[in-house]
């Protein structure tokens, strides 16, 4: 790091946000300018993430000033991709869709993107996004 890093280094921590069932969207009981109920959304972190995050801060301090660096600190914490919400799964008591994406209570809605993970994961999750989508895509042509 010395040779590479004249004034300043970054390490981020992409890690994954253990899902928590009290994370929600809801509507709202206030409406938008057409009289449509609004989006009302709950995301907290649970101790587990926390935990995640602050033993991966610790080791990142622990490693710039092994390397030397004269200054050290941490950034806020905050997430890079939000997800969940319309989980998917085989039991309607703890998932909102199946594995293709089809609503157990509405046999005819079927959801893609991002909300059908149970939590995040610890990188960018667009190919999963596409395979998922071709996946259902697949299923309803068949």
């Amino acid at each position: 790091m010395q040779k590479a890093a004249k004034h300043m280094g970054n390490m981020v921590c992409i890690g994954e946000d253990i899902a928590q069932a009290e994370n929600r969207v809801t509507l709202s009981s206030r409406l938008d300018a057409n009289g449509i109920p609004l989006a009302s959304t709950v995301h907290n972190i649970g101790p587990q993430t926390i935990t995640m995050n602050e033993n991966a801060v610790a080791q990142g301090l622990q490693v710039f000033r092994a390397a030397g660096a004269q200054e050290v600190w941490q950034g806020a914490r905050f997430g890079m991709h939000i997800m969940g919400g319309t989980v998917m799964g085989n039991d309607p008591e703890t998932s909102v869709a199946d594995s293709y994406g089809r609503c157990h209570e509405l046999e005819n809605l079927y959801l893609a993107g991002p909300g059908l993970f149970p939590s995040s994961g610890a990188v960018n999750p667009t190919f999963t996004l596409q395979a998922l989508a071709l996946r259902t895509a697949e299923h309803l042509l068949g």
